[in-house]
């Protein structure tokens, strides 16, 4: 990977978060994947749409969910 870029803040973040998304015939298949930069753990998640609008109403479940499942907890950093 060459190493992981920084933040605005000159940080490299705890955890990166990352998406694709597949076009099929009659359907979209969302991946996500969340990536632990200190212990390169990932947890991954795959579903399957029929619009692209369905991902776009169901994206802030899947994150959460997939997070959850992640047992991770997010810290809110103060914005500087």
């Amino acid at each position: 990977m060459g190493g992981l870029p920084t933040d605005s803040w000159g940080k490299t973040p705890d955890f990166v978060l990352s998406g694709s998304i597949y076009l099929q015939r009659k359907s979209r298949i969302f991946t996500l994947e969340i990536q632990n930069t200190r212990t390169d753990e990932i947890t991954g998640s795959t579903t399957t749409h029929t619009t692209s609008g369905d991902i776009a109403l169901r994206a802030k479940t899947i994150v959460e969910g997939l997070w959850n499942r992640s047992n991770q907890r997010i810290t809110v950093l103060p914005v500087p």
